[in-house]
């Protein structure tokens, strides 16, 4: 297979882990509704801070799951998701540690809920706080999240506890 060949094939893997992300985060918003709009948001939130990007994690399980031999692709794609997600919850509490609240030119999470209260009229103070507490919570969410899609990969036994260990 030529380069062209492989590039089809990763990217056609990639759709795989991208369908994975989208089922994932719609189940959250839907179980996130009783709960109401505000946790909804920050389920959408955590979803935009999840696209785009190269998709390196994902990519590289995907390839060495097929260089290996690997056959469940759908399970492959489960655990690119997840660690597509684990990727994203450090990010988010990175930029929490650093005081960050933008990434590649625009508000992350910290951002985004800064500038909601800031547009609500609190003070810098209390829409700094606000950023930052929704970023900690909706990382936290993403990290238990990494590990709950490898949990339901259909991995089996043994290779979900291997898993478990490289994500750890």
């Amino acid at each position: 297979m030529d380069g062209s060949g492989l590039l089809d094939l990763s990217r056609e893997r990639l759709v795989q882990v991208d369908a994975v992300l989208a089922r994932f985060f719609s189940l959250a918003k839907n179980r996130a509704t009783p709960f109401g709009q505000q946790y909804v948001k920050l389920w959408e939130t955590l979803e935009n801070n999840t696209v785009g990007g190269k998709r390196f994690r994902p990519r590289m399980v995907m390839c060495a799951y097929q260089s290996l031999g690997g056959e469940d692709l759908e399970a492959a794609a489960n655990v690119g998701a997840a660690f597509e997600l684990l990727h994203t919850a450090l990010i988010v509490h990175d930029d929490v540690i650093d005081h960050d609240f933008t990434r590649r030119g625009l508000p992350n999470i910290a951002g985004t809920y800064r500038d909601r209260a800031t547009a609500a009229g609190a003070s810098t103070r209390v829409a700094d706080h606000s950023g930052i507490s929704a970023a900690v919570i909706a990382g936290d969410l993403a990290l238990f999240n990494s590990y709950r899609l490898i949990d339901r990969s259909g991995a089996d036994d043994q290779t979900r506890a291997r898993l478990l260990e490289v994500m750890d």
